[in-house]
C-alpha cells in the first residue's frame, strides 16, 4: 500500500518535469551533457560533481537529459516515500 500511496504522490509531484528540461535557479538539464575531462575530474580544475556528470554524461548519449534527470528525482521522490512510510 505505501508503494502504492508513493508512486501516485511522485506522479503528482514530478509529471510537471516530464514536459521539457528542467531550468530552475541553478539546476538545469541540458539535452545533451557534456563529456569533458572535468567530468571525469581529471583536468586539473577542483571537482564540482565527478561521478554524477560523468554518468549524466555517459547516458545521456543515449537518453535524453531533460528526461534522466526527471526519471532520476521521480525515483529518489518515489524512494524518500517509501522510505518514510
Amino acid at each position: 500500500m505505501i508503494c502504492l500511496i508513493s508512486a501516485l504522490l511522485t506522479a503528482l509531484i514530478c509529471a510537471p518535469m516530464f514536459g521539457g528540461h528542467l531550468i530552475y535557479r541553478d539546476a538545469v538539464a541540458v539535452p545533451r551533457f557534456s563529456l569533458s575531462p572535468a567530468a571525469f575530474g581529471i583536468d586539473g580544475s577542483a571537482p564540482r560533481a565527478v561521478p554524477q556528470d560523468a554518468v549524466l554524461g555517459l547516458v545521456s548519449r543515449i537518453v535524453d537529459g531533460g528526461w534522466l534527470v526527471a526519471g532520476l528525482t521521480a525515483a529518489a521522490v518515489f524512494g524518500a516515500g517509501v522510505g518514510f512510510g
